[in-house]
Formats: structure tokens, sequence, C-alpha cells
């Protein structure tokens, strides 16, 4: 059996965005799912999520496949640890109202950073669209 990765996703890869398409054969493992820090938007069309300890930033978390993992890694701009990402990818703790699980993350780098315009005060990106 092959490994699979657990992947929270709070912007443009959830449920009907622009994005979700890549995940078309992925396991939705909780479509109501939260961690710890805050989202905001950028100047290009999707958020981004700052590491912190409080606040609460919601998406979904789905299982995915090594090949997916490396896909999903292309379209956030990761190309590894300590290396000059769009997005870095961490682990965290990834909550719903059921259990909680360790999960990759894609967090903010300094590129990003430059990008964000304000903070999305209720944590969802999907709300703060529509």
């Amino acid at each position: 059996m092959s490994a699979t990765y657990l992947v929270f996703v709070y912007g443009t890869l959830r449920k009907d965005e622009s994005n979700n398409k890549v995940l078309a054969d992925a396991r939705l493992v909780a479509e109501e799912a939260w961690t710890s820090g805050r989202l905001y938007s950028t100047t290009s069309y999707y958020p981004v999520l700052e590491k912190y300890e409080s606040g609460e930033v919601y998406g979904e978390l789905y299982e995915v496949t090594k090949d997916k993992l490396e896909e999903l890694d292309e379209l956030e701009g990761y190309i590894g640890e300590e290396k000059d990402n769009l997005y870095d990818r961490i682990q965290q703790i990834i909550f719903t109202d059921k259990a909680s699980w360790p999960a990759y993350v894609y967090v903010m780098t300094n590129k990003t950073l430059e990008m964000r315009v304000s903070l999305i005060e209720s944590g969802d990106w999907k709300r703060h669209i529509r």
C-alpha cells in the first residue's frame, strides 16, 4: 500500500473553488475543519495563511498520495525546505468536530507576505468571497 498524507486546504483548493479539480481523486476526510492562524486576502485571487497561535482558519481536510502531494507542492510554489518558496509546507494540528490530526498546510512566506491586502476576520475564504 502506498503512503498517503493529510493536507488542509483553505482557499482555491476547497470544494467548488477554482483549483479543487486538482483534488478530484483525493479522499475528502472532513469538509468542515479548522486550524490555528490568520487568513489574509492577497493582491492575487487566493488567500494566505499566517502561522499564528490564536485565531482560526477554516477549510477542508484531504488524504492524498505522494504524487498528488508533489502536484500540490508545484501548484503552491513549494520547492523544498529552506528554499525560496511562494508558500512553505508545514505540519500542524487540524481540528474537526470529531477528532484532530496532524496534516500538511501551506503557509505564508516572505514572498506572500508582500502580497497581503487585508485580514479575513472570519478566517473563512469561501465566506469572504461570497
